[in-house]
């Protein structure tokens, strides 16, 4: 079972224990655990980045959206090429050691990789062609004028 799902399961699984749920709200907890597990996993490897390469760097130079993508698409190919042994000694992992590993891993990212796309300069608004002495024009106005029946 994929490292992923099984974590989703047992976090549903607590959290059931502490509220009960009815049935038909089971869908709606599950997808609130797996949101909450994956806003996790984007802040420790955030987090990772930001204290190998630097605050500032990180959160100007590098997408979210590019990262979450990198992890969607690597954690599929690694569930399917390793096996579930390989992920045994995170288990009992102490935070340090966990930490140590995490930036590690993060001096081997290449945030050029990662990059934000800068947003261009705004278009300014046209002028209004129609209309240009009331400040709002009711679209049910415009439509009665017409002669169109709702």
């Amino acid at each position: 079972m994929p490292v992923s799902v099984s974590l989703a399961m047992h976090f549903s699984a607590s959290v059931a224990k502490l509220l009960p749920v009815r049935p038909d709200r089971e869908g709606a907890l599950f997808a609130f655990s797996v949101a909450l597990v994956s806003y996790n996993i984007a802040s420790v490897i955030r987090a990772a980045l930001r204290a190998k390469f630097g605050h500032e760097e990180v959160e100007r130079e590098t997408s979210g959206y590019y990262i979450a993508n990198e992890v969607r698409t690597t954690s599929t190919g690694m569930d399917l090429a390793l096996d579930e042994i390989v992920w045994e000694p995170f288990h009992s992992m102490p935070p340090k050691a966990m930490a140590r590993k995490l930036l590690e891993y993060a001096g081997h990212a290449r945030l050029d990789a990662f990059k934000r796309t800068p947003r261009g300069p705004k278009k300014p608004v046209p002028p209004r062609t129609k209309h240009t002495t009331k400040p709002h024009v009711s679209t049910a106005r415009l439509l009665a004028e017409v002669g169109v029946k709702r």
